[in-house]
């Protein structure tokens, strides 16, 4: 790649895209000449109002996306209170994350998504995303990835990581209170097996008894059954573990990936049912390439539309927003185990919920498709993510900013549990790459269970 000066625009050599449609050899003074008939693409995408995605596995995605969660990693280390922690994290930051200004640069949730592809060392707060969420090279060598943990399915693969990235919690078994505020009130409740007996398997009989069997199915089954807050305890356990033995590799890695779940928790459709769309409801879209309207659920397509695409095409205000609401440190208080920072989790959650309804995140999609409908092409995209923004963009800047303090208590609750401070600080430095590629790509390093498996793996 050419790495030198910049050039003006009229002193390139540009090489377009173009469909051709056929050509033809002539005789011209005695020497052939070859002519083409050709279309620009971009002007193909105007006619049919498609886009052009450079690979159909990057263009969608249902989580923060690579912006939104290397951001939320990048901003938690500034918020860090012990300060031996802190001088650690800032100085492994691109084994973490992504300086800011890097995050701020256009295109840089496509550009840095090449870097799995290609089966590079990936910075570890998209980790959980990049590289478990795939099936293992041995079983899809074109889509695999080394140290995948999905277990079944091609390109779109699932397996036991997956549930452990949303709680679809905001909404209630029995009562008027959502199970997501019943164990932000009770923490006894926060314990796989509560969750199996007296939410999913109480939400799966209510379905069931409203005639609704296909969501009694969604709620009874095991690999439906989301536990993000157990995830972070997990991973928390993990973290102080590695601290009593010393091995900073391990604490940095653990400490990476959790990140990545914390991040998760602060975006609001990754603890409701509305995560996709509200079942209950449905919209009608047009569709211009085949000139009808078609019924849909009403939001369908949020998530990676808010979550993904707006977020990435609005990461200056976004970013410029987050810095100037930042307090010096994440001033919650420390917490002592596990247990206490799933509670933890649970509240962010809850403050996610609240400062940015997902019932308010689907209304303001709707309404921006519509606009969005109305402009002339080439130019609908641009107003749809104007419009989100102009409606999301100051809740979704207090989420991400809650979802950073959030996670850099979790930091320094396991860092004060295990002992960190009294780490050598000899060993407290820039840590290869390849040492904590090493142990992501280990499937037995805190490994992915469902709810139903990881009751076991989490210290009481």
């Amino acid at each position: 790649p050419y790495d030198g000066p910049p050039v003006e625009l009229k002193h390139r050599t540009l090489l377009p895209l173009a469909v051709e449609w056929g050509g033809q050899r002539f005789e011209l003074g005695g020497a052939a000449a070859t002519f083409a008939v050709a279309t620009s693409l971009s002007s193909v995408c105007r006619q049919l109002d498609v886009e052009l995605a450079s690979d159909l596995d990057r263009d969608v995605s249902g989580y923060w996306g690579r912006t939104g969660h290397y951001s939320v990693a990048a901003f938690a280390i500034q918020l860090v209170k012990d300060p031996k922690l802190k001088s650690f994290l800032t100085d492994n930051l691109e084994q973490l994350s992504y300086p800011i200004g890097d995050i701020e640069n256009e295109n840089f949730d496509e550009r840095v998504g090449q870097a799995s592809d290609a089966g590079e060392f990936v910075p570890l707060a998209d980790v959980p995303d990049e590289i478990w969420k795939h099936l293992p090279i041995a079983m899809n060598a074109e889509h695999g990835r080394l140290g995948g943990r999905d277990t079944h399915g091609g390109q779109r693969s699932d397996g036991p990581e997956h549930p452990n990235h949303y709680a679809d919690i905001d909404v209630a078994p029995t009562g008027k209170v959502s199970w997501r505020d019943q164990c932000v009130a009770d923490p006894t409740k926060i314990d796989p097996d509560v969750w199996i007996h007296d939410f999913y398997e109480k939400m799966g009989a209510k379905a069931k008894k409203a005639g609704d069997s296909s969501a009694a199915a969604h709620w009874n089954t095991e690999g439906d059954q989301g536990l993000l807050p157990f995830r972070v305890w997990q991973l928390f356990d993990a973290m102080v573990a590695a601290l009593n033995t010393g091995d900073v590799v391990d604490f940095l890695t653990a400490a990476g990936v959790c990140a990545h779940y914390v991040g998760d928790a602060s975006q609001p459709l990754h603890g409701s049912v509305l995560a996709d769309g509200d079942p209950a409801r449905t919209s009608k879209r047009w569709r211009p390439k085949k000139k009808v309207w078609e019924t849909v659920i009403f939001g369908k397509g949020v998530h990676s539309d808010y979550e993904t695409h707006m977020v990435s095409g609005k990461v200056k205000p976004l970013i410029e927003g987050i810095s100037a609401a930042m307090p010096k440190k994440h001033g919650l208080r420390v917490r002592a185990n596990g247990r206490d920072c799933a509670h933890a989790v649970l509240e962010l959650m809850q403050t996610a919920a609240t400062t940015l309804p997902p019932a308010t995140i689907l209304k303001e999609y709707e309404a921006a498709l519509t606009k969005s409908d109305q402009a002339p092409r080439g130019h609908k995209t641009e107003v749809l993510l104007d419009t989100m923004w102009d409606k999301l963009g100051d809740g979704t800047i207090k989420v991400m900013l809650e979802g950073a303090k959030t996670l850099a208590l979790i930091w320094d609750s396991a860092w004060n549990a295990g002992g960190g401070d009294n780490l050598d600080s000899a060993a407290l430095t820039t840590i290869d790459p390849e040492r904590l590629k090493k142990r992501y790509t280990d499937i037995d390093f805190v490994p992915s269970k469902q709810l139903d498996q990881i009751g076991p793996l989490l210290q009481h």
